[in-house]
């Protein structure tokens, strides 16, 4: 985030870098609301259980994609002229 400017985000590809810019304002989003309900944060006993999940998934062999599941399911979207809202409106 970029105070007065918004977010800024990098990928290797358009759609990753799309796709992060998604994931960033959702994740805001859920933040904001969650802080609202009274939500002080996470306990190190998740981010552990967070990191080993994220390291089992890294494990995987990786499968070559012209683009991502998630780029592809809002193109489809848009091409059958479908309202898409981010999940959030």
């Amino acid at each position: 985030m970029i105070k007065g400017h918004g977010i800024v985000t990098v990928g290797a590809t358009i759609d990753e870098a799309c796709m992060t810019a998604l994931y960033m304002e959702r994740t805001a989003k859920i933040m904001a609301m969650a802080q609202l309900f009274g939500f002080k944060g996470v306990t190190d006993e998740f981010i552990e259980t967070l990191a080993g999940s994220k390291e089992k998934l890294l494990s995987r062999a990786k499968v070559k994609l012209s683009h991502s599941a998630d780029w592809n399911y809002y193109a489809d979207l848009v091409k059958k002229g479908q309202q898409w809202t981010r999940g959030w409106t």
